[in-house]
Protein backbone atom coordinates (compact mmCIF):
# COMPACT_ATOMS: atom_id res chain seq x y z
CA UNK A 1 0.00 0.00 0.00
CA UNK A 2 2.76 2.21 0.69
CA UNK A 3 4.40 1.98 -2.50
CA UNK A 4 1.04 2.65 -3.91
CA UNK A 5 0.73 6.18 -2.39
CA UNK A 6 4.63 6.65 -3.06
CA UNK A 7 4.23 5.81 -6.71
CA UNK A 8 1.02 8.34 -6.81
CA UNK A 9 2.86 10.47 -5.59
CA UNK A 10 5.90 10.61 -7.19
CA UNK A 11 4.13 10.62 -10.78
CA UNK A 12 1.99 13.76 -9.74
CA UNK A 13 4.93 15.56 -9.11
CA UNK A 14 6.31 14.67 -12.44
CA UNK A 15 3.13 15.23 -14.04
CA UNK A 16 2.88 18.69 -12.46
CA UNK A 17 6.55 19.72 -13.66
CA UNK A 18 5.77 18.44 -17.45
CA UNK A 19 2.85 20.55 -17.38
CA UNK A 20 4.90 23.98 -15.87
CA UNK A 21 7.55 23.20 -18.21
CA UNK A 22 5.10 22.81 -20.78
CA UNK A 23 3.57 26.17 -19.90
CA UNK A 24 6.29 28.09 -19.48
CA UNK A 25 8.12 27.12 -22.54
CA UNK A 26 4.86 28.63 -24.36
CA UNK A 27 5.03 31.85 -22.85
CA UNK A 28 2.00 31.56 -20.63
CA UNK A 29 4.55 32.27 -17.24
CA UNK A 30 7.39 33.82 -18.88
CA UNK A 31 6.94 37.51 -19.16
CA UNK A 32 11.00 37.75 -20.14
CA UNK A 33 10.17 36.53 -23.75
CA UNK A 34 12.06 39.23 -25.61
CA UNK A 35 11.52 40.23 -29.50
CA UNK A 36 13.62 42.70 -30.48
CA UNK A 37 14.96 44.18 -34.10
CA UNK A 38 18.80 43.92 -34.20
CA UNK A 39 21.57 44.57 -36.43
CA UNK A 40 22.99 41.83 -38.90
CA UNK A 41 26.29 42.40 -37.18
CA UNK A 42 24.90 41.10 -33.62
CA UNK A 43 23.93 37.53 -35.00
CA UNK A 44 27.30 35.76 -34.00
CA UNK A 45 27.15 37.07 -30.53
CA UNK A 46 23.54 36.28 -30.44
CA UNK A 47 23.93 32.66 -31.64
CA UNK A 48 27.33 32.20 -29.60
CA UNK A 49 29.47 31.83 -32.99
CA UNK A 50 32.70 32.78 -33.72
CA UNK A 51 31.78 34.38 -37.40
CA UNK A 52 29.18 35.84 -39.43
CA UNK A 53 26.93 33.07 -40.84
CA UNK A 54 26.90 33.48 -44.87
CA UNK A 55 23.29 34.81 -45.93
CA UNK A 56 22.19 35.80 -49.39
CA UNK A 57 22.87 39.17 -50.50
CA UNK A 58 19.05 40.15 -51.08
CA UNK A 59 18.08 43.36 -49.87
CA UNK A 60 17.07 42.85 -46.03
CA UNK A 61 14.19 44.56 -44.38
CA UNK A 62 14.91 43.76 -40.88
CA UNK A 63 16.60 40.93 -38.37
CA UNK A 64 14.53 39.94 -35.44
CA UNK A 65 16.52 38.23 -32.62
CA UNK A 66 13.80 36.23 -30.38
CA UNK A 67 15.19 34.60 -27.04
CA UNK A 68 12.81 33.33 -24.26
CA UNK A 69 15.77 32.87 -21.77
CA UNK A 70 15.03 29.08 -22.04
CA UNK A 71 16.34 27.81 -25.16
CA UNK A 72 19.25 29.27 -26.82
CA UNK A 73 18.16 32.38 -28.72
CA UNK A 74 17.20 32.30 -32.81
CA UNK A 75 17.43 35.31 -35.25
CA UNK A 76 14.86 35.60 -38.33
CA UNK A 77 16.27 37.86 -40.87
CA UNK A 78 13.15 39.11 -43.55
CA UNK A 79 14.11 39.98 -46.66
CA UNK A 80 12.37 42.22 -48.94
CA UNK A 81 11.78 39.85 -51.23
CA UNK A 82 9.29 37.91 -48.96
CA UNK A 83 11.58 35.16 -48.05
CA UNK A 84 12.99 34.84 -44.35
CA UNK A 85 15.73 32.98 -42.71
CA UNK A 86 15.71 31.55 -39.27
CA UNK A 87 19.04 31.06 -37.93
CA UNK A 88 19.19 28.76 -34.98
CA UNK A 89 21.72 26.53 -32.54
CA UNK A 90 19.70 23.25 -33.18
CA UNK A 91 17.16 22.21 -35.52
CA UNK A 92 13.58 23.46 -35.70
CA UNK A 93 10.73 21.49 -36.01
CA UNK A 94 7.61 23.02 -38.15
CA UNK A 95 5.10 20.88 -37.02
CA UNK A 96 1.89 21.98 -39.23
CA UNK A 97 4.00 20.41 -41.76
CA UNK A 98 4.88 17.57 -43.47
CA UNK A 99 8.96 16.47 -43.23
CA UNK A 100 10.71 14.68 -46.31
CA UNK A 101 14.50 15.07 -47.62
CA UNK A 102 15.05 17.01 -50.97
CA UNK A 103 18.33 17.27 -53.27
CA UNK A 104 19.04 20.32 -54.72
CA UNK A 105 22.61 20.76 -56.43
CA UNK A 106 24.53 17.75 -54.67
CA UNK A 107 23.21 18.61 -51.31
CA UNK A 108 20.15 17.17 -49.17
CA UNK A 109 17.99 19.50 -47.30
CA UNK A 110 14.94 18.79 -44.88
CA UNK A 111 12.17 20.33 -46.32
CA UNK A 112 8.75 21.03 -44.39
CA UNK A 113 6.07 21.79 -46.45
CA UNK A 114 2.54 22.15 -46.14
CA UNK A 115 -0.44 23.59 -48.54
CA UNK A 116 0.79 27.13 -47.94
CA UNK A 117 4.25 27.08 -46.96
CA UNK A 118 7.63 25.35 -47.52
CA UNK A 119 10.65 25.28 -45.27
CA UNK A 120 13.99 24.47 -46.55
CA UNK A 121 16.67 23.43 -43.59
CA UNK A 122 20.26 22.72 -43.60
CA UNK A 123 23.29 22.62 -40.77
CA UNK A 124 26.40 24.14 -41.75
CA UNK A 125 28.56 24.13 -39.18
CA UNK A 126 27.08 24.82 -35.59
CA UNK A 127 24.33 26.75 -37.03
CA UNK A 128 20.92 25.80 -38.73
CA UNK A 129 20.10 27.31 -41.69
CA UNK A 130 16.04 27.32 -42.24
CA UNK A 131 14.75 29.26 -45.27
CA UNK A 132 10.67 30.04 -45.14
CA UNK A 133 8.52 31.08 -47.66
CA UNK A 134 5.27 30.93 -49.01
CA UNK A 135 4.13 28.51 -52.14
CA UNK A 136 4.79 30.22 -55.52
CA UNK A 137 7.99 31.78 -57.29
CA UNK A 138 9.53 32.33 -54.13
CA UNK A 139 10.60 28.49 -54.15
CA UNK A 140 12.42 29.01 -57.43
CA UNK A 141 14.19 31.78 -55.51
CA UNK A 142 15.33 29.85 -52.95
CA UNK A 143 16.24 26.66 -54.74
CA UNK A 144 18.45 28.76 -57.09
CA UNK A 145 20.31 30.20 -54.09
CA UNK A 146 20.77 26.44 -52.70
CA UNK A 147 22.04 25.52 -56.40
CA UNK A 148 24.81 28.19 -56.51
CA UNK A 149 25.42 27.51 -52.63
CA UNK A 150 25.88 23.92 -53.01
CA UNK A 151 27.90 23.75 -56.15
CA UNK A 152 30.66 26.06 -54.57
Amino acid sequence: MKRLIVGTIVIAIILAALIGLFLYRNGYFNENISRREIQSSDIPNILLVKVMPVIPDWEIDKIVEYNDHFTLPTCTIHFTNGLQLLLSRSPMQFKEMDQTLTTIGNTTYTLFSNNQNKVYQYNTGMLYYSFQTTRGPNEEVIEAYLRTKSSK
